[in-house]
């Protein structure tokens, strides 16, 4: 019985509904500002009660000091179970800072955040197709080394081409299929169009043409694969150490 009802719940989730900035504003706030008459009696010295104080201005202070950026932060993603992650992470690390006083800062906020988007980003990059990080290493390159931070799909796969006469790299990466890889990355939004592009001019400007930008920093792309979060063939690597020599 016990494992029926276990097989049943395994893959339930819970999904927390979207908020407004005010009521994610208002329901972190309650997570965070430690109200001190709720203190157990045994806890109510003074010591205790003024680090609350200084505790509950600090976290007041910091949410004035982060609105734009939690603003910025609730367009991208509204969804208020990566809001409580957020703080969770935030909160969680102060033990590990090695600051005297251990008060919220914005600066917390600020690295949690990384840490969140680089976690999610380094798992994309994971679950990607050899043709695909091909495809994302050509425009590490066009942003390297040409210094260019918009391209074309045209400009991505000269780059490749460019690559397999001047190196080793066995496997052939038919243009067909790279403009498959290509268009899959857009619908994953690791890449981003440039501009929109009207429904006129639409057929004036083909897909090959249309210019786009890398979502994911190049940085966080090479020393994934340098680490070995992300695998890829060891050709690829070696594209990699040219680009950063």
């Amino acid at each position: 019985m016990e494992k029926r009802i276990k097989s049943r719940f395994d893959g339930r989730q819970i999904f927390l509904p979207n908020l407004n900035f005010e009521e994610a504003k208002t329901a972190i706030s309650k997570r965070v500002i430690i109200p001190s008459e709720h203190l157990p009696q045994d806890w109510k010295t003074t010591d205790i009660i003024e680090g609350v104080k200084r505790w509950n201005s600090a976290a007041e202070l910091t949410f004035k000091g982060c609105e734009e950026f939690l603003r910025d932060i609730l367009d991208d993603n509204p969804s208020f179970g990566y809001i409580l992650k957020l703080f969770w992470i935030a909160v969680s690390r102060l033990a590990i800072t090695g600051r005297e006083k251990m008060l919220l800062r914005r600066e917390d906020i600020e690295v949690a955040n990384r840490f969140l988007v680089d976690d999610s980003e380094n798992e994309i990059l994971s679950s990607l197709s050899v043709t695909d990080l091909t495809l994302i290493l050509s425009m590490v390159h066009l942003e390297k080394r040409v210094e260019l931070k918009e391209y074309n799909f045209e400009m991505v796969y000269f780059q490749i081409e460019k690559f397999i006469k001047a190196t080793e790299y066995k496997a052939a990466v038919r243009k067909n299929v790279a403009f498959k890889s290509f268009e899959n990355l857009l619908s994953l939004h690791v890449l981003e169009p440039c501009r929109k592009v009207s429904k006129r001019n639409r057929v004036a400007l083909p897909k090959h043409f249309r210019m786009v930008r890398l979502q994911i920093a190049p940085d966080l792309i090479i020393s994934g694969i340098k680490d070995g979060t992300v695998s890829c063939p060891t050709s690829l690597k070696q594209w990699i150490s040219i680009v950063t020599a």
